[in-house]
């Protein structure tokens, strides 16, 4: 039988407000493992907000 499909991922929708993150906030982590690759902290958070906290894929995001 084939795997089952990945959840989707918890990405604050409509519903969340601008200011409020909390849900989704980025391992402490996940933010240095960025910063320590020279982004700056803020970019390596709205990267793993946008990935759910992939840093792999937040990282392509912020290469461009």
């Amino acid at each position: 039988a084939p795997p089952p499909p990945p959840p989707p991922p918890a990405a604050g929708g409509a519903g969340a407000a601008a200011g409020t993150a909390a849900a989704a906030e980025p391992s402490a982590t996940s933010v240095s493992q960025l910063v320590s690759m020279g982004f700056s902290e803020p970019d390596a958070r709205a990267a793993l907000r946008r990935h759910g906290g992939d840093v792999s894929a937040a990282l392509s995001d912020l290469l461009g």
